[in-house]
Parts: structure tokens; C-alpha cells; sequence
């Protein structure tokens, strides 16, 4: 049962943002929502918080490569370049979408490796900090 419930908890959540993100770009950035692309949207987002909780629920343990291929290029890369081809350009065009995945993918792959960088120096740091309290 518990499994369920955060089952349902992060299907919720991604509602929630998808739901907020469509209203922003309908009422704010002044772009027109299709009843398709909101259903994308829905489905990218619960996809991508589902594979996030799943890798968290495994306690991955990541290398610099392998967080910045699954990370990186499959949940930032693919997911943003999911989302600026259903607002920004038409989704049904193949060849800006191709352009878009693929510019999107590298950029996910370096940061990702910016992010496991920045991430590991800070827990150094960290701990040095905390090993420094545990001496005094």
C-alpha cells in the first residue's frame, strides 16, 4: 500500500506542475495550448517524475558518466526538449524536432557533468567541515 500512495503522491505532483506550466505559458507568455499538447505535457511530466522517484527508489549509485547519461541526456535532455517542441515549435515538424533532441541531449550530457562535479565538491567540503567540528 505504501508504494501505491507514493505512486499516487508523484503522479499528483506532476499534475500539479504540468497544470501550473499550461497556465503559464496560456495566460503569461500569451501561447496557445492545443488539447494535444496539454496531454503531452501531462504524460512527459508524470514519465519524468515517475523515472526520477524509481531512480531514487533504487539507490543508483551514479559515476560522473553514467549520471550525466541518465540524468543528463534522459530526463533533462529529452524531457526539456520534449516540452520546447510542444510550446515553441510544432511538435509534428520532424526536422526541428530532431534539432531540438539533439541540442538538448548534449547540453543534458554537460550538465550533467557540471552538476556531479558542483555536487561532489560540495560534499567534500561538507565533510571536511564536519570533521573539523568533530576534532574541536
Amino acid at each position: 500500500m505504501n508504494i501505491f500512495l507514493l505512486w499516487i503522491k508523484n503522479t499528483s505532483i506532476a499534475i500539479i506542475i504540468s497544470t501550473l506550466m499550461i497556465l503559464f505559458f496560456k495566460y503569461v507568455l500569451k501561447v496557445e495550448v492545443s488539447i494535444l499538447r496539454m496531454i503531452l505535457i501531462y504524460v512527459v511530466f508524470v514519465a519524468f517524475k515517475i523515472i526520477l522517484w524509481l531512480i531514487k527508489r533504487k539507490n543508483i549509485n551514479f559515476g560522473k558518466i553514467k549520471f550525466s547519461i541518465i540524468i543528463g541526456v534522459f530526463c533533462w535532455g529529452v524531457f526539456v526538449a520534449t516540452i520546447m517542441n510542444l510550446f515553441i515549435n510544432n511538435p509534428f515538424k520532424l526536422y526541428y524536432a530532431i534539432i531540438n533532441y539533439v541540442v538538448y541531449m548534449v547540453g543534458g550530457f554537460i550538465w550533467g557533468i557540471v552538476v556531479y562535479s558542483l555536487t561532489k565538491k560540495i560534499i567534500k567540503r561538507k565533510e571536511e567541515r564536519i570533521e573539523l567540528l568533530r576534532k574541536k
